[in-house]
């Protein structure tokens, strides 16, 4: 499955997760850098795949960290999912689950491992379990001073640590890793000159249909593993040259695929660009956002006030404003304290309507 974020986590600065931050101290110095050997592998459990006791010479590897309750982590997995597809026998990507529960107790590995069962392709690479001991979370992140999750550490053939960031970036760095052409030192500078030309056609794309896909076309040609994953700007050049019936089409896979994986991220997505009020377009298939928001107020069952908020969204722009209050009254139920003032305003809005 291609994911559909990457492009707008190169656009953006890169959403994460963050631990829990501890009592004020001083701030230690990474001792796991770029260049640095790569620490062994210290895994409690291995959940999916093959379990690795080491790093073997001339081969790949990206060490990535995630968390169930992590939504950044969760959307990353279809693109780190292409990326061992793309790269097969090559590369080997260990999933890595830290920072889970604090204190962990007796359901947490039952809890993971059920997750991890229920992504099903979307996971579609080895997958490990850190536990208590934290020792993947010490040797790696603590190590190298990272804080937020997801977060993706690539292993190159000699066993050195070439490249560590968010994993929705790395498709550059690991094509010249594989090919045996990356540069530590220069490396870097490249890889952003290639982001900045991909980011250059997002922009143009704002303005100038025809002009942005000459461009895309253009870069494609220059760096095919790098835009290969690129399916929201592929959707937004199609939104631009005002090609509505390939968009929608794009929008309508996305929503079986999501229905199949229970992809929460394409479900409301598709759902959520629909009713997008800021959004031109030259009609609007509420029947599919229907379909796509109550997909994903079902999977995540009636528990999620997002999803839930979106569903009324959807009522509400099919003028069923009774439903839209029906649907926004659970939201504002199931709305954490801080959220749920939010909420609370949108129903009100509602209801508002409903009186005139």
């Amino acid at each position: 499955m291609l994911t559909t974020l990457a492009l707008s986590l190169l656009l953006v600065p890169s959403p994460s997760q963050s631990a829990p931050a501890p009592a004020a101290q001083e701030k230690p110095q990474p001792t796991l850098k770029v260049g640095s050997p790569a620490p062994a592998l210290e895994i409690e459990s291995w959940l999916k795949g093959k379990p690795i006791a080491k790093f073997e010479p001339g081969h790949v590897y990206v060490v990535e960290f995630w968390a169930t309750w992590c939504g950044p982590c969760i959307a990353s997995m279809p693109h780190i999912s292409a990326l061992q597809a793309d790269y097969k026998d090559k590369v080997t990507v260990i999933g890595t689950n830290i920072w889970e529960d604090k204190p962990y107790g007796e359901k947490t590995l039952e809890k993971v491992t059920k997750f991890v069962a229920d992504q099903g392709d979307r996971m579609g690479y080895t997958i490990a379990y850190d536990g208590p001991k934290a020792r993947m979370d010490a040797n790696w992140m603590a190590a190298a001073g990272r804080n937020g999750i997801p977060s993706a550490f690539i292993v190159d053939q000699k066993g050195i640590v070439a490249w560590m960031g968010h994993p929705a970036g790395m498709d550059f760095a690991l094509h010249e890793i594989v090919a045996g052409t990356w540069d530590i030192a220069k490396g870097p500078e490249l890889e952003k000159q290639a982001t900045e030309k991909l980011r250059a056609v997002g922009e143009l794309a704002k303005t100038d249909g025809p002009a942005a896909q000459a461009a895309y076309d253009k870069l494609a040609k220059e760096l095919p593993f790098l835009v290969k994953h690129q399916d929201d700007l592929r959707l937004d050049l199609l939104k631009a040259n005002g090609k509505w019936d390939e968009v929608y089409t794009v929008w309508r896979e996305r929503v079986e695929r999501g229905l199949k994986q229970k992809d929460l991220f394409a479900l409301s997505g598709v759902a959520r660009a629909i009713v997008d009020p800021k959004a031109t377009m030259p009609a609007r298939d509420f029947d599919l956002a229907l379909r796509a928001a109550q997909a994903a107020v079902e999977i995540s069952e009636s528990k999620a006030a997002g999803y839930l908020d979106l569903l009324a969204k959807v009522h509400a722009a099919r003028g069923d404003l009774a439903k839209a209050i029906e649907v926004q009254t659970m939201a504002v139920e199931v709305a954490s304290e801080r959220s749920r003032p939010t909420y609370q305003a949108t129903l009100d809005g509602y209801k508002g309507k409903a009186a005139q």
